[in-house]
């Protein structure tokens, strides 16, 4: 340019700026502390979430848009959630954890919980990894009627059956099933994380059409020689390659699978029936139980068990020992574990000034659904501790009771979903 052009340049400039000065001589104010640069980082990632929704025990509630529909086996997929503005994950949480949905379902809200399966390290997303059951009402919903850009209810995170590497060198992870989801979110995160620990995953399923994850978990091998997978089919679908176990998971597999395995930490999730046989075998190897973490997928097992068929009437007895026998019930050492017939006891709501028959086969929270009785609850497995209710009188049996500290158990604090009792009771709902 020409000295009269630049001269002239300048001066509009000066009168763009007038109105709002440049001071050239002092620094801006330093801005936070970035985190490390990754390649490529999506703007989801770079947005802070938006404020969680408070809702009872301190939980995340909101809407997530399904955003992917991955078909895992011919029964189990995989949703992809995301928020549905776009922004990332609004809420944190721990490998391991579990999101409960609810819809309306035949004209009735129906709840399930399923656990996380992606790792906190992609915070634009979260997934879920469900089996079609045909018994299953929300399994069938999420499988038939949900599609792309369906949006669902959640709420969450919750669920104590956590692993992110801390406090131990090496992790052991034994899964049945579907069961497969928690474990694989702990891996992917850590794997992510580059945790050096050594990692064993053993893995049984029916056969090998429903080994959930085969692909991933073999690159995951590739990449990471610190992880170690083990899995063992029932049964080797015709004209599918399988160098792995068949059959069941026995002791001496499970110690050749993991050298030292009484000296590791485990985690243990799948069907009651399947945990049951691996608890006893890692009680045969010597494995402390303290060293053991369990979550069940499945109907709890209950301590007190359904009533049987009616038996026949009972011959004619005196009032003499009539009345030996009420003494006899009436002591705490007489209380059967098995029990004939119907309801033999009622619960007390105190607050709903309601009542209704407890029979053994039904837990305090089902009666309560079933007379209108407003107890919160989440995942009905006894890990979540949503459901906790003040015990005001009598006693309960809880098959599960993990979500319950010491302090509650001191003050009297149940699970609505796991409490069950032969006797009257009195609770505070």
């Amino acid at each position: 340019f020409g000295l009269g052009r630049h001269r002239r340049s300048i001066a509009l400039v000066n009168q763009l700026t007038k109105a709002a000065p440049v001071a050239r001589n002092i620094a801006p104010p330093a801005p936070p502390p970035s985190p490390p640069l990754s390649p490529s980082p999506k703007a989801a990632e770079l947005t802070p979430p938006p404020p969680a929704t408070p809702v009872a025990g301190g939980l995340w509630s909101g809407t997530m848009r399904v955003s992917a529909i991955v078909r895992e086996t011919p029964h189990v997929k995989t949703l992809r959630l995301v928020e549905p503005d776009g922004g990332p994950v609004p809420f944190t949480f721990v490998p391991g954890q579990f999101l409960t949905f609810s819809a309306q379902i035949d004209g009735k809200t129906a709840r399930r919980s399923y656990t996380i399966a992606s790792p906190p390290t992609r915070n634009s997303y979260v997934e879920i990894t469900v089996k079609r059951e045909d018994d299953g009402e929300f399994s069938r919903f999420l499988h038939d009627k949900v599609s792309v850009g369906s949006v669902l209810r959640v709420r969450g995170p919750s669920g104590v059956f956590t692993f992110d590497g801390g406090n131990a060198d090496s992790i052991v992870l034994i899964a049945g099933g579907v069961g497969i989801t928690p474990m694989m979110c702990v891996i992917r995160y850590l794997t992510d994380k580059s945790w050096p620990g050594e990692i064993f995953l053993v893995f049984a399923t029916r056969s090998t059409d429903e080994l959930i994850f085969r692909e991933e978990l073999e690159y995951l091998q590739r990449r990471y020689p610190q992880l170690h997978v083990v899995a063992a089919v029932g049964t080797r679908t015709e004209g599918t390659a399988w160098m792995g176990l068949e059959g069941q998971i026995t002791k001496d597999a499970l110690a050749h699978a993991v050298p030292a395995i009484e000296k590791r930490r485990v985690h243990l999730c799948g069907p009651p029936p399947m945990m049951d046989a691996i608890r006893r075998i890692l009680a045969e190897l010597g494995m402390p139980e303290s060293q053991i973490k369990t979550e069940a997928f499945g109907p709890a097992t209950g301590l007190v068990p359904p009533p049987k068929p009616l038996p026949p009437p009972p011959p004619p007895v005196s009032v003499t020992t009539l009345l030996q026998k009420v003494e006899d019930a009436a002591s705490p050492a007489a209380l059967p574990q098995e029990v004939a017939g119907p309801a033999t006891a009622t619960v007390s709501f105190a607050r709903s000034a309601k009542s209704a028959p407890l029979p053994p086969d039904k837990t305090v929270l089902e009666v309560a659904e079933s007379i209108g009785v407003p107890i919160d609850y989440s995942c009905r497995v006894g890990t979540c501790g949503i459901c906790k209710t003040k015990l005001l009188a009598g006693q309960v049996t809880m098959e599960v009771q993990e979500a319950l500290t010491d302090e509650d158990k001191a003050s009297g604090m149940i699970l609505a979903c796991q409490a069950r009792s032969l006797r009257n009771i009195s609770v505070d709902a």
